[in-house]
């Protein structure tokens, strides 16, 4: 009797204690969650005054504390107006040592992770838009050893990557342009293509005086299809025909940067920078030719017998014997076949000139037309852009619905970012179906299309 009294004190005894720490728990953290859920209330809000003090509040909170709420808020933040209060609030956390080194090691974390939810890639890329934003040497270092490793690990990792520098163009203020500003100057913006287009195209999306700054600093380091992009927008905003003249806009910027009001780009502007003169790149087919990696496609359907085929072969004999030994190029013609020149990209060498020079000029004409699969192969090279040539509607393959092949060569390129030039020969009416189809296939994928008669 008396054990079992004793054991049911014990139990009591136990229970209350369980009961007291619970209670305790509940009352100890209470007003840090009001706080938060206050924070929560203010953050969202659109009005500036709100967001500050919600800013303010936040400093009621432990550091680490505070940080976590406004990643919680951003990873569920739908409007990108939110989002960007919460990279603009987690900024001013950085400069401690302790916040860098956790949002880091959270994103190494979401990085190594191989199935990624919709809210964790949202959490990651938010995280590289704080990270990239930081003035520290030792956390820009930090994030690009993790960029290296996360886009090593896996291609389809490089979306996250764009996805960032897209987020940065739409954002589009002086801090936007600060970060873009960092991402250009990581290893990845000199070694993957699709990574420094969005960049620059961030920059150029920003439309500030600022960004101009940034982007004519950085003409002297980049080239091909994104030095293009650079120069047409310029061109368009200012009306000035330097074409391809890096010291001139440099001198032009310098001389009126202090005094510039930004416009809207003019097709004036881009008439002028087409008629540049010799500043203006070697064409093919009238387009300009800035790549340096770089795939011709040729038909060689039936339909492409006599003239067209003959101009055909002129046409790209001659510009890939004006390619600078710096360019790297292959072919690939189609009919109801596909027939690729070189597996990979080859560099524009004496011999490779010659050896391509031969292979169009044995080019013979025959068969239906295999538009996707010949589009398809061309994705399969590392390149920069695409010469696309046409005289006729896909009539066999693996897809002819020219609207469902627009798509899927938008699908391929997401990650790419790779510029389709098209050439349509007689594709009928403007405005009719396969002239239509061709003229989105160029303005979908950072190209330009040219319409032939015959």
């Amino acid at each position: 009797m008396h054990m079992k009294l004793l054991r049911r004190i014990l139990i009591g005894v136990l229970l209350l204690l369980q009961l007291c720490a619970a209670l305790a728990a509940e009352e100890q953290p209470k007003d840090s969650r009001t706080t938060q859920r206050e924070v929560q209330t203010l953050l969202r809000s659109g009005r500036l005054e709100e967001r500050e003090t919600a800013l303010r509040r936040l400093k009621e909170l432990p550091p680490l504390d505070a940080v976590r709420l406004l990643v919680q808020l951003g990873r569920d933040a739908r409007s990108p107006e939110v989002r960007r209060a919460v990279c603009q609030m987690l900024l001013p956390w950085m400069e401690q040592r302790v916040v860098s080194d956790y949002l880091l090691k959270m994103a190494e974390k979401k990085g190594r992770s191989k199935t990624l939810s919709n809210s964790d890639a949202q959490t990651l890329r938010l995280l590289l838009m704080v990270l990239a934003a930081s003035d520290q040497a030792d956390v820009q270092r930090g994030v690009e050893e993790f960029v290296s490793g996360y886009l090593a690990a896996s291609n389809n990792n490089l979306a996250t990557l764009l996805a960032v520098a897209d987020e940065l163009g739409q954002q589009g203020d002086s801090a936007a342009v600060a970060t873009l500003r960092h991402l250009s100057g990581w290893r990845q913006f000199t070694t993957v293509f699709a990574f420094r287009r969005a960049v620059v195209l961030g920059l150029i999306h920003c439309r500030r005086a600022d960004a101009i700054d940034a982007l004519v600093g950085l003409l002297g380091q980049i080239d091909g299809e994104v030095y293009g992009n650079v120069v047409q927008y310029l061109s368009a905003l200012t009306n000035l025909p330097y074409g391809d003249d890096v010291n001139a806009w440099k001198l032009w910027w310098q001389k009126h940067k202090s005094d510039f009001t930004l416009g809207k780009p003019s097709a004036k502007g881009a008439a002028a920078e087409a008629a540049a003169g010799p500043q203006r790149p070697y064409s093919y087919y009238g387009l300009p030719v800035r790549g340096r990696r770089l795939v011709f496609v040729v038909d060689v359907s039936g339909s492409m017998a006599g003239p067209r085929l003959a101009m055909a072969r002129r046409e790209l004999s001659n510009v890939i014997g004006k390619l600078p030994p710096t360019s790297e190029f292959s072919i690939v013609a189609f009919d109801h076949r596909v027939t690729v020149w070189q597996p990979k990209l080859v560099p524009a060498s004496p011999a490779n000139k010659d050896a391509a020079t031969q292979y169009i000029g044995h080019l013979q004409p025959g068969g239906s037309t295999d538009t996707y699969d010949a589009l398809d192969a061309a994705f399969h090279f590392d390149a920069e852009a695409i010469y696309f040539l046409t005289d006729g509607k896909p009539t066999c393959g693996r897809v002819v619905d020219p609207a469902k092949i627009a798509a899927l060569a938008m699908q391929a390129n997401r990650s790419r970012r790779l510029s389709i030039y098209t050439i349509g020969i007689a594709p009928g009416p403007p405005g009719s179906l396969f002239d239509t189809f061709l003229k989105t296939l160029a303005e979908q994928n950072y190209g330009s299309y040219r319409h032939l008669e015959q």
